[in-house]
């Protein structure tokens, strides 16, 4: 059965896997460590079909540091993606 993959990359955002029907398989939040988060992707790469990525940007009047936070979060999990081999989508 083919799963799918959505990633809110905010600071408290998480990667979700759903299946086919849109039934929710496992989730993990990004709050946890990159080592948890990593050992997650890993364990679904060759099942999920298809990941959708937030395609964020910096918001106005939002802090340099907060900026930077949340660009890392991003890049963290783009590069999960990519290192993974799992196909994705930025929108």
């Amino acid at each position: 059965m083919n799963h799918y993959m959505g990633i809110d990359p905010g600071y408290s955002g998480a990667i979700a896997v759903v299946d086919e029907a849109g039934l929710l398989v496992d989730v993990v939040r990004l709050k946890e460590t990159e080592h948890d988060v990593s050992s997650f992707m890993l364990g679904r790469q060759l099942t999920v079909e298809l990941a959708i990525l937030e395609k964020v940007n910096a918001m106005p009047r939002q802090g340099v540091s907060s900026t930077f936070k949340f660009g890392t979060s991003y890049g963290f999990c783009r590069g999960l993606l990519v290192c993974n081999r799992v196909r994705f989508e930025a929108v």
